[in-house]
């Protein structure tokens, strides 16, 4: 949604102007800039959650997902790569993010089914014998 806001900027600042009733709604330009930003942050997760929504996704598919995605909330926490220009509220709301994430990785770091199941994909063991 925040993706065809972005697309239709034009189109919504003339609805706003045209309509007094709604012109409490009009989007500033700092707003659009912080929305700009969200939709960078969140287009990630949207394309990995499209791809393991095409198929019955397994576990092995699944996990490398949850460690780039973690890896991408630490980047934007700290600013960093793609990242260097998001607001601090926007850095302070990934924040609690990895906190979710830190608490589905503790949950999954206990039960060892994920990481065995991993090991014995013959696609990932012959990368690790490779290695």
């Amino acid at each position: 949604m925040i993706a065809d806001a972005l697309r239709l900027q034009k189109e919504l600042g003339q609805f706003v102007w045209m309509r007094p009733e709604v012109h409490t709604l009009q989007i500033n330009e700092n707003e659009w800039s912080i929305l700009q930003q969200v939709a960078k942050v969140l287009k990630p997760f949207c394309d990995h959650t499209n791809s393991v929504s095409k198929s019955c996704p397994t576990i092995v598919e699944s996990l490398p997902i949850y460690g780039i995605l973690d890896d991408l909330l630490d980047e934007v926490q700290r600013a960093e790569g793609d990242f260097e220009d998001v607001d601090t509220e926007i850095r302070d709301a990934v924040e609690r993010g990895i906190q979710k994430m830190n608490k589905f990785a503790r949950k999954m770091d206990t039960n060892l089914l994920y990481y065995v199941a991993s090991v014995l994909d013959p696609r990932i063991k012959l990368s690790l014998i490779g290695s």
